[in-house]
């Protein structure tokens, strides 16, 4: 019998105990004939190659290594590993991402730091998300075409500063059961569009998504959720997001084929600035929910600044209000004056309720993260302040920190301790989107927040 060796992927012994391991990289290629390599806990990213003609490699007793690529070598080397479930990926080993998102069923931890994919098209049921404590992005976009997969707690972010034409879709769900939560989506073509049934898309912000095509004539394109249920065997939830500056539309469900507007449930999102990066202004403020025989929806509890509801679109036939089984309540907002809806004949507007003189101040807790919640304020008086009552959200001795959801990759605009929860009216300022000038910020009219437990933005 050979010898045995302990390895790690930070060995610095010689590998005679699992107190003591070598180095992978040395103990993996360098074992002898015959002899067994015993893999303890850890990532293990590098394709090594086993150069005896006979050897074992395995998993340690009582240990569960993360092999992404498993040892190689000839007809008499034997590699015995656990399924891969889950590894953790740092920016300097960025090109892991893709092979790993190949594997059915994994969960990925991104470290901070960017990581540049194209077309990232995870295998099933995979989940992407920042490691804890770190705020990871993804520069590309990703397609999630294979079911039940889960983004949750990154950045997808578009870097191309061209915004005349055509932009990936920063996330597009095309598969069943799929989930995005508590992403920050920028400067894409479409922020989100899903035509999978079951999806979850909730507590997520987006912003600069969208382009002005051809030469500043056409109108804007690109909307911040853009929602279709093919086959509609589930429900979708859109729920919790703040929908922030774009080119076109904000909340977004339209189809001409029945059936495909069925099943949804639009829930407390908060929507500002649609068609404020465009130059032609036509058929923006809006959030647009219509379509042919939309029917068993609801929308409820949803906050529109400037925005007007649109809930039916040029000639079609079929009137979301009217749908079969639909309900609307709770569009709270404000309007400024204007008429948007003339471009359209055949149109159904609905102008969100809201006193203009009324200070509003909603929140609602995030459902996947502890301590966390969207604040919408409505300030028609212009105060410099405000406060949101965070009870049941945030303990009386715990740290709070309040990010602008219009800029929230700007650090905290307050922090405190305690449920009350002290919201800066003045003085804030929009992101600015790639390739385009920052959007006045609606402040002090008007606001969006997100309060959580963390002082920078990076996963729990």
């Amino acid at each position: 019998m050979g010898r045995i060796i302990y390895v790690s992927p930070s060995g610095t012994g010689r590998g005679t105990s699992p107190s003591d391991p070598m180095d992978a990289a040395v103990g993996i290629p360098g074992v002898r004939g015959g002899g067994t390599v015993r893999l303890l806990d850890g990532d293990y990213h590098t394709a090594y190659v086993v150069r005896s003609l006979t050897a074992t490699v395995e998993a340690a007793d009582g240990h569960t290594p993360q092999v992404l690529r498993p040892p190689t070598g000839p007809a008499g080397v034997t590699v015995t590993v656990p399924p891969l479930t889950s590894i953790t990926i740092e920016q300097a080993t960025a090109a892991d991402l893709v092979v790993a998102a190949a594997i059915p069923g994994i969960t990925i931890l991104l470290e901070s730091g960017t990581y540049t994919a194209t077309d990232l098209t995870p295998a099933a049921n995979v989940t992407i998300k920042s490691a804890p404590g770190h705020h990871a992005a993804i520069v590309g976009n990703v397609v999630l075409s294979s079911a039940g997969c889960t983004l949750r707690d990154i950045e997808v972010r578009n870097t191309s500063t061209a915004r005349t034409s055509l932009r990936p879709t920063s996330v597009s769900v095309l598969a069943a059961d799929c989930s995005v939560l508590n992403c920050l989506l920028f400067d894409g073509g479409v922020a989100l569009f899903a035509s999978g049934t079951g999806l979850t898309y909730r507590g997520c912000v987006t912003n600069g998504q969208g382009y002005q095509a051809g030469d500043g004539s056409d109108r804007g394109h690109g909307h911040s959720a853009y929602i279709q249920n093919h086959t509609a065997t589930s429900r979708q939830t859109i729920a919790d997001n703040i929908f922030g500056p774009g080119y076109r539309w904000s909340m977004h469900a339209y189809s001409q084929t029945p059936g495909n507007l069925t099943k949804m449930d639009w829930l407390r999102n908060t929507a500002w600035g649609a068609g404020e990066l465009t130059a032609n202004p036509h058929e923006t403020y809006t959030a647009l929910l219509a379509g042919v025989a939309a029917a068993d929806y609801t929308l409820s509890d949803n906050y529109l600044y400037n925005h007007w509801l649109q809930t039916k679109f040029g000639s079609e036939t079929s009137d979301l209000i009217s749908g079969s089984g639909g309900r609307i309540d709770g569009v709270y907002g404000y309007r400024a004056a204007g008429a948007y809806g003339s471009y359209w004949t055949n149109t159904t507007w609905v102008s969100p309720v809201c006193d203009p003189g009324t200070l509003g101040v909603y929140v609602h807790a995030n459902a996947h993260e502890a301590g966390r919640a969207n604040i919408t304020v409505f300030n028609p008086n212009d105060l410099s302040s405000t406060t949101a009552d965070c009870t049941g959200i945030i303990g009386a001795s715990d740290p709070w920190y309040l990010y602008d959801g219009f800029n929230p990759l700007a650090g905290p605009v307050s922090s405190g301790t305690g449920p009350t929860v002290t919201v800066p009216m003045t003085g804030l300022t929009c992101r600015t989107p790639a390739g385009v000038a920052a959007p006045t910020h609606p402040c002090p009219k008007f606001g969006a927040f997100v309060v959580r437990s963390t002082a920078t933005w990076a996963a729990p």
